[in-house]
């Protein structure tokens, strides 16, 4: 993996940079897995020995923006530190009367809304914190909700990103040992943060991910104009980040993480096809496929629907193909594969 990255991200830029933890996904006292223990102790990891810490504990970095996404976000425009009052961009549904911070700064950190709600106010904070005095305990529903349901990307200086990412993964394990589940270490960062009296900024257009989702950037994808899946020319307007965890499916294209093949970057793949620029304009329908050889008939998709769906698919498109062609160009020959043909197979 080193080597694959020193050959061929490295040359893009020497910031560029890759760091390898242990594996942290055991249950303890069981012979199960999750998998998600990597996140707090793996971004622990790389705070204490990819960064370093100084001789009085602190990380030597403290001012610097740390923003911690998931594997499978991407980038739809340049991230910067800047929330300006006038911006037609930023979109907050808790807290909405309070002013939005023009930047993080140390002790304001900041992060995508989600729908994790106040339920961890109710777990065993004594046992999870070790501290029956926990701050933890005295932050109302209301507040949890609105200052702590908090998902990546998580954006925070180098001083909060390590205090929350120490107490992040003391008490991954307890929260886990709790209340098991997928989404244990999300609220197990609730914690830590409430803990250490960390409220957040939460904005909704951090990402996209579940179109029919609130507290989601989707306003600004239904303001696209049309035709929406031709190339934006600005990306003022646009979510930071495109989250691909659901299947996204309309007219007879379909994407989804776990489909694309494992060697698109090699110079022998196809690149993927593109759909037509109108595909969430004129496609108002997805194609189920067939089951057991009987093909079934397509779905209807209303047009809001189908937009943005259609706007997953073609920025997930572009961003591979992007990739794959700059790959293809800087490191393959003559007869590199430029084609555009792969397309997911939808039965």
């Amino acid at each position: 993996m080193q080597t694959w990255h020193d050959t061929y991200i490295t040359p893009m830029s020497p910031s560029f940079r890759v760091h390898f933890t242990p594996a942290y996904d055991h249950v303890e006292g069981e012979s199960t897995k999750y998998a998600f223990f990597n996140k707090p102790y793996g971004t622990l990891h790389f705070l204490e020995n990819g960064i370093g810490i100084g001789a009085d504990g602190e990380i030597k970095k403290p001012n610097t923006l740390f923003v911690l996404i998931d594997p499978d976000q991407f980038f739809l425009r340049p991230f910067t530190n800047s929330f300006p009052a006038f911006s037609t961009s930023l979109i907050r549904t808790r807290d909405t009367n309070l002013p939005i911070p023009a930047r993080v700064t140390t002790g304001s950190p900041f992060a995508q809304t989600y729908g994790l709600g106040s339920s961890w106010t109710k777990y065993d904070l004594d046992t999870i914190t070790g501290d029956p005095n926990s701050m933890a305990k005295r932050w109302s529903d209301r507040d949890a909700s609105n200052k702590f349901a908090a998902g990546p990307p998580y954006i925070a200086t180098g001083t909060d990103m390590l205090k929350i990412s120490r107490k992040w993964s003391e008490f991954v394990r307890p929260t886990h040992k709790h209340k098991p589940g997928l989404l244990a270490e999300m609220y197990a960062w609730c914690i830590a943060a409430a803990h250490l009296n960390l409220p957040h900024t939460l904005l909704d257009n951090f990402m996209v991910s579940n179109i029919d989702a609130g507290g989601e950037g989707w306003k600004l994808v239904d303001a696209i104009p049309s035709p929406s899946c031709l190339e934006e020319d600005g990306w003022e307007d646009l979510p930071s980040f495109l989250h691909l965890c659901q299947m996204n499916r309309v007219g007879e294209f379909a994407i989804h993480k776990r489909k694309i093949p494992r060697d698109i970057f090699t110079c022998e793949s196809p690149m993927l096809m593109d759909p037509p620029p109108d595909l969430g304009e004129n496609y108002p329908y997805k194609t189920q496929g067939n089951l057991g050889g009987k093909e079934r008939p397509n779905l209807d998709l209303d047009a809001k629907t189908a937009k943005r769906t259609a706007f997953q698919i073609c920025s997930f498109t572009r961003i591979v193909n992007s990739a794959a062609e700059y790959f293809k160009k800087q490191h393959c020959g003559e007869d590199a594969n430029y084609e555009r043909t792969w397309k997911q197979d939808l039965h």
